[in-house]
């Protein structure tokens, strides 16, 4: 069932802050309900109670977005555990538990797309396809059973960040693009942070983009001031706050 909150995402940053809460696979892993390792959220159909409390608990604590946990659930990593005729299931479940939570606060429910594992900027015309068939059959799902954006996260080559960004336009909803600065200058396909490469002067030709977000693998990163929205997730909280740049 969707969500009935009459506020989006855009509406909702021209007024100011937006703040949102993340670190789901890390918490529940620690709670038991999600293996170290593999971190494929199988607690959505395993557990799903679980799942609800924790979107619950970020609800009371002022998040105004449950992010649906469809985090490493795409089929790369399913077939990694032996559960690849879950997919489907589980990425429309993970939808309708954070919709589910939603209704309860006014808040938004961001559909989550992450890094695959697949792509190689070596091989981008074949692992381009493979990553682009599964973001799109993940937000198939999630846009049939109701999201107001989509998360993509994570990031660590700007080629794969630059197909998650495509495959939401095509869906007509707004991108929260996020990178994960596990290199020190630059992503693992030599994209500049900051700097003469231009890397997020390249996200934003891709625009709309709702904002561009440095990841927790990195505390803080400055991000050129381009006109856009700025997401900032604080390394050790976790806590999203998508503001104006």
């Amino acid at each position: 069932m969707r969500n009935t909150t009459t506020r989006g995402i855009l509406q909702r940053l021209s007024e100011g802050i937006v703040q949102g809460a993340e670190g789901y696979v890390f918490e529940l892993e620690r709670r038991g309900y999600i293996k170290a390792g593999p971190y494929v959220p199988e607690v959505v159909l395993d557990f799903p109670e679980a799942v609800k409390e924790l979107h619950r608990e970020f609800l009371r604590a002022g998040s105004e977005v449950m992010v649906a946990l469809t985090y490493y659930a795409h089929r790369e990593k399913l077939k990694d555990v032996g559960r690849e005729n879950d997919l489907e299931r589980m990425n429309r479940q993970a939808v309708r538990l954070a919709n589910e939570i939603a209704r309860e606060g006014d808040a938004l429910v961001a559909g989550n797309i992450c890094n695959t594992w697949a792509y190689d900027p070596g091989n981008a015309g074949e692992t381009s396809r493979l990553v682009r068939a599964m973001y799109e059959e993940q937000l198939t799902w999630a846009v049939e059973e109701g999201i107001d954006f989509v998360i993509s996260e994570t990031n660590d080559y700007l080629g794969e960040a630059l197909i998650a960004l495509e495959v939401i336009k095509q869906f007509g909803l707004p991108a929260m693009v996020t990178l994960a600065s596990v290199q020190s200058n630059a992503t693992r396909d030599g994209y500049d942070y900051v700097g003469k490469n231009p890397l997020y002067s390249k996200l934003l030709r891709c625009r709309p983009a709702g904002a561009i977000q440095n990841h927790c693998a990195q505390s803080y990163l400055r991000v050129p001031a381009y006109t856009c929205w700025r997401a900032c997730l604080p390394a050790r909280t976790r806590t999203i706050l998508i503001q104006p740049l």
